[in-house]
Parts: C-alpha cells; structure tokens; sequence
C-alpha cells in the first residue's frame, strides 16, 4: 500500500513540476531548447529570452525552430502557395491539434498592404489542406471534436 501511495504523490508532484515548466515561454532552437522567463522579439536578433537568473540569450531567426511567446506556440513551417509548399519558410502560429494534425495560422501582410491571415493543416512537415469557404465548417467541426 505505501509504494502505491507514493507512486502516486510522486507522479502528482513530477506532473505538477512539469506542467509548470510547459506555461512558460520557451525557444527551440537547433540544437537546444530553453525555458525563459520573458520572451520578446529585438531589434538585431530574432528573439531575447531572459533567463530565470536575469541573463539575456539572444536567437537569430534562422535558428529558431519553434517558440511560444504569451502563450501563443509559432513553428517554422514551409510557405504553401497554390497548395504546394515551397522552399521559403516562415513562422506559423499552431491554433489546434488533433490524431497527428496540426492547423497553423499564418499572418501576412497582402498587396494591399493589409494584415491577412490562411489556415493551413500539415501532418508533421507534410501540407494536407488549406481552409476555404468550402471545408472550413467540416474541418471545424472536426477540430472541435464534434
């Protein structure tokens, strides 16, 4: 009975321990990832992190893989144009995940200088399909789980 009971307070504790972690914000990079205190974009790099200790890591654009800011998680994903993904990549903002499929928002600026935005589903680095007047309530509904 007590190995059960602190199997238990243990899985408790490590979970909480962790679920702590994964509300910050965070920077994956290459070759590391780092849990930050503070996460904002600069002026000659990408990103700055402060540290829990106060110390400041600077990450150039072309090294970040994927970072959550605010609670907002964005991934380098390629650009699909005419529902083929091209060798250009830019940052997506994931909006919601389900069986291994993820939908990105991804915000631009069009030729009319207005700020857009296209939803997109990709299966890990693969393009699955783009939201359109025709799917968009089907894929919703799907996403929603209903």
């Amino acid at each position: 009975m007590k190995k059960i009971l602190t199997f238990i307070v243990l899985v408790f504790l490590s979970t909480n321990l962790f679920a702590g972690q994964a509300d910050g914000d965070f920077v994956v990079t290459k070759e590391k990832a780092y849990f930050v205190k503070h996460l904002r974009f600069g002026i000659s790099s990408f990103l700055i992190g402060t540290m829990e200790n106060g110390e400041k890591v600077k990450f150039a654009k072309e090294d970040v893989l994927v970072y959550k800011k605010n609670g907002e998680r964005f991934e380098k994903m390629p650009v699909v144009k005419n529902s083929v993904c091209t060798d250009d990549y830019c940052f997506m903002q994931v909006v919601a995940f389900r069986n291994g499929l993820k939908v990105y928002k991804h915000c631009y600026t069009d030729l009319n200088g207005e700020l857009t935005s296209r939803h997109y589903i990709f299966k890990k680095d693969k393009f699955v399909v783009k939201f359109n007047s025709t799917n968009k309530e089907t894929l919703t509904a799907f996403f929603e789980g209903k």
